[in-house]
């Protein structure tokens, strides 16, 4: 069995402070350990940031996915303008030469 700290590779807090610095030596390290103890592993993505989201100066996002050969599922809360947005990500994913192996519709309205 896995412990909170295992599964929870990096918890990021005040993600919308100019301070932030996210490691993604400390997070790959930990992928590598967490592979040899899980079948699969499912990291949750930026949050509607957008695959283009500038982590720091010189990184996007999607450049530690592309790095790390990730295989992404992309999840579009569907309201207007959503699907647009959903359409143009997936086709930076592919021209990205990323596996986008699916998507899902999440509706966020009752």
């Amino acid at each position: 069995m896995l412990t909170a700290n295992e599964i929870n590779l990096v918890m990021i807090q005040n993600s919308h402070e100019k301070e932030l610095v996210i490691d993604f030596n400390q997070i790959n390290k930990k992928i590598t350990i967490l592979k040899q103890k899980a079948n699969y592993i499912i990291i949750e993505g930026c949050g509607g940031w957008g695959w283009r989201h500038l982590v720091n100066p010189q990184t996007f996002y999607s450049d530690w996915v592309i790095q790390q050969e990730m295989p992404v599922i992309l999840v579009v809360g569907i309201q207007p303008c959503c699907i647009n947005h959903a359409v143009l990500t997936a086709h930076a994913i592919i021209q990205d030469g990323v596996s986008l192996v699916g998507w899902i519709a999440n509706r966020i309205n009752p």
